[in-house]
């Protein structure tokens, strides 16, 4: 008898507890989705009708919810059917964009990677979901948080994840909002993870580093432009001038590059419609890749970022800070010189470089030394701190060399490095999809 009268006590509180979570989200969140399976009573449907819009049509299996905060947006229905709901989204900020929430039980992952536990993973359990994202040229909003975004629950050793959840976006989204993301949360009221897309309508960045990218050096005008900037007469040491000249050819490259690439988007979109007709045309398939390649490097943003305490930092600088302060710890020199041990003294070599070597090691670097040096190094291989790189020394060698090589061997000549060549850039890159900490990425040079 007990047991029954605590049972209906019990799903009550559960009942209340969702109820909570659901006006809270109503008061704290401009735009959100709900699943109508979840037993939220009717009452609170109607206590909100004005800010909550559905699916529901004669079709009983209609469960999508679609609530708002009219403060902050105003949305209007513009098509729905049994799984799918489409509505127009305006903000107070003037942003506008169309959303659709598709609601059904398709169990579908994109790669292998994204189940674990359960059934064997067959190619007929992905493929058909991976053509039609393919096919709708949606792709996955970046994402941190959690990866797998559902899970059976079970603890018995048969416990299965799965990312069943996903926020998909086409290249107009991403044009409009390229500083947007998307953060999949703890399962609360559901076992899914609830997403939160957030666009990061007023987040300035500093001025990026530059580049000097591959396809640059294809425009019939870029050699041109070295050229005029090369030929300008600077005095003082060989390697002073060619950091100078350098920095004056960066200066003319970069409102060139502006004006050249302003409408990129634009343009790898004609490239790919170009690409559709004649699908086996090389050159327009280079040139898709090359737009891509350029509209994808500028979304290289970390946009949040979870400190120590688990509080979500949104401002660079406070990014910044975070990757600082964690990194100059990792790698800091902690040792004693004192406590090193002598173990090296005792070493014995059993060989040792001949005289006939020390003379050919200490002798003047000549230009084909450094020809071959260079051309033994990749083309796509990364640029240094001043962003040229070997690939553009390569293509403007008739232009760049005799100052290149002059710079080279004054360096083994006087034993000296500008500061200008002798630093670099550190970069983070992510180790997992959906990145979250400091320690989710990797830092490269």
């Amino acid at each position: 008898m007990e047991l029954e009268q605590e049972i209906p006590t019990s799903l009550k509180e559960v009942t209340q507890e969702r109820v909570s979570k659901v006006n809270g989200a109503l008061q704290s969140n401009p735009f959100f989705l709900l699943d109508k399976g979840m037993e939220i009573p009717h009452e609170l449907l109607v206590q909100n009708k004005e800010n909550i819009q559905d699916n529901d049509s004669s079709d009983s299996v209609s469960r999508i919810w679609v609530g708002w905060n009219p403060a902050i947006v105003q949305v209007t229905l513009v098509h729905h059917t049994s799984q799918v709901i489409f509505v127009d989204v305006s903000t107070s900020s003037s942003m506008s964009f169309v959303d659709a929430f598709v609601y059904g039980d398709f169990n579908s992952i994109l790669n292998p990677s994204e189940k674990v536990g359960g059934s064997a993973i067959l190619s007929c359990h992905y493929e058909a979901f991976s053509i039609c994202i393919q096919q709708s040229f949606l792709l996955d909003l970046p994402y941190s948080g959690c990866f797998y975004t559902w899970t059976n629950c079970q603890q018995d050793g048969t416990i299965i994840r799965s990312k069943l959840d996903r926020v998909v976006v086409n290249m107009e989204w991403i044009s409009q909002f390229q500083l947007s993301k998307a953060d999949f949360l703890l399962p609360g009221i559901s076992d899914h993870s609830p997403s939160v897309v957030s666009v990061f309508t007023n987040r300035v960045h500093g001025p990026p580093p530059f580049k000097s990218f591959n396809f640059l050096t294809d425009e019939p005008d870029f050699m041109d432009l070295v050229n005029n900037v090369w030929n300008i007469q600077i005095n003082g040491n060989p390697m002073y001038v060619l950091v100078i000249k350098l920095k004056l050819v960066k200066k003319r490259i970069i409102p060139w590059k502006k004006l050249k690439f302003r409408n990129v988007y634009e343009k790898m979109h004609g490239a790919q419609a170009q690409l559709q007709a004649c699908p086996l045309y090389t050159d327009l398939a280079r040139r898709e890749r090359e737009y891509v390649a350029e509209y994808v490097k500028s979304r290289n943003n970390i946009l949040s970022l979870n400190n120590d305490n688990n509080v979500t930092l949104t401002e660079d600088k406070d990014i910044a800070k975070v990757c600082i302060e964690y990194y100059s710890d990792l790698f800091k020199c902690d040792y004693n010189s004192s406590n090193i041990s002598d173990s090296s003294m005792g070493l014995n070599f059993n060989s040792c470089i001949q005289q006939d070597d020390i003379v050919d090691l200490i002798k003047d670097v000549t230009r084909e030394e450094v020809v071959l040096a260079l051309n033994s190094i990749g083309s796509s291989k990364a640029p240094g701190r001043d962003g040229f790189s070997n690939h553009f020394f390569k293509s403007c060698w008739n232009i760049v060399g005799n100052d290149f090589v002059a710079a080279i061997q004054n360096f083994f000549s006087k034993s000296k490095l500008l500061k200008e060549i002798n630093s670099t850039f550190i970069i983070v890159i992510a180790k997992k999809k959906n990145p979250s900490v400091v320690y989710h990425f990797r830092p490269i040079s």
